[in-house]
């Protein structure tokens, strides 16, 4: 009877211990920035698109910039994004190669031009900078190795 119970015992306090890991597994990451005008002050109310260009610029989650003219788009599939920012006054941005990777939070400042809204202005983004401030290690995964 004593075996019993600590045989319970046991198992129930390994069940607890190891059910904790399935709840670290991201496999999503996050799209965050600030929009500002060519002067640096922020932009309040731009819409921020978001669109799949691997599957005919499909429009994934659009976004409003708050009053400090940040936004944030959570919860996307790991994926090279093109994101398209609109305010009134202003010409439209377009910014491809946008890489969001599993886990990650990735930082996209805009910055919008004084102009008509018929106009645009198209940027390349750059390759994501080594994050120094966290001394963690990752790897990308795409949604094949996830299934």
């Amino acid at each position: 009877m004593k075996k019993t119970w600590f045989a319970l015992f046991a198992a129930l306090t390994l069940t607890f211990c190891f059910s904790g890991i399935s709840f670290g597994q991201d496999t999503t990451g996050s799209l965050t920035g600030t929009v500002k005008d060519a002067n640096g002050a922020t932009v309040a109310g731009a819409t921020v698109t978001v669109l799949d260009p691997t599957k005919n610029d499909t429009l994934v989650r659009t976004v409003t910039t708050n009053d400090d003219g940040v936004y944030s788009v959570p919860n996307l599939t790991p994926a090279t994004y093109t994101i398209t920012v609109e305010a009134p006054n202003f010409k439209k941005s377009v910014t491809s190669n946008v890489v969001v990777e599993v886990g990650k939070r990735r930082e996209q400042a805009v910055t919008l031009e004084a102009g008509r809204i018929q106009e645009a202005v198209t940027v390349q983004a750059a390759d994501n900078a080594i994050n120094l401030s966290t001394p963690t290690s990752a790897a990308t995964i795409n949604g094949d190795q996830i299934r």
